[in-house]
């Protein structure tokens, strides 16, 4: 059973290095990516991903915003 992730990150670079790192952990499936706070408080609650890689720094929401206002609690590795 894979362990299911989302990527949380205001810059398209950082996402992009962190896909291609996860690439190396086949245990590890990607549901998707967000560059958005907003976006991201959605798709936490609508997929459940198991684990959350977050960036802090964003603007409009921060990291900690997102956690503040998601239901469903995954574990969170943060990425700033």
């Amino acid at each position: 059973m894979a362990t299911t992730c989302l990527i949380v990150d205001d810059e398209k670079l950082a996402r992009d290095l962190l896909r291609e790192y996860l690439e190396g952990f086949p245990e590890i499936e990607i549901l998707g990516e967000c560059d958005q706070g907003n976006d991201a408080v959605e798709k936490i609650d609508k997929l459940k991903p198991d684990l959350l890689f977050l960036d802090v720094q964003m603007p409009g929401m921060t990291g900690f915003d997102v956690l503040e206002d998601i239901e469903h609690e995954p574990y969170v590795i943060f990425t700033t």
